[in-house]
């Protein structure tokens, strides 16, 4: 299990619906991962509280989740992988 917070990130890519989901695909593929389903964005943009603006993605994993969620006003973004895997277990 894997947490991680991320600070001072460039705004416009934690802001791009396409660069969330590219990273979801390419993180997938690289520790060889086996989702169960394509990964989901929900772009949350229309909120009371302007600071929570940003993008929610998960995509659920054969034995766990891999989820991100970013905001870009405050350029930084929380990562969260669960999973059973060769690479990550060595």
């Amino acid at each position: 299990h894997f947490v991680i917070d991320s600070y001072g990130c460039d705004s416009t890519r934690i802001d791009s619906l396409r660069d969330v989901y590219d990273v979801m695909i390419k993180l997938v593929k690289e520790f060889q991962l086996e989702p169960i389903m394509p990964p989901q964005l929900v772009p949350y943009y229309y909120c009371v509280n302007q600071e929570d603006v940003g993008i929610s993605a998960f995509v659920l994993l054969k034995g766990g989740h891999f989820t991100i969620h970013t905001f870009p006003r405050w350029g930084c973004y929380f990562a969260d992988l669960l999973c059973n895997s060769k690479f990550i277990d060595s």
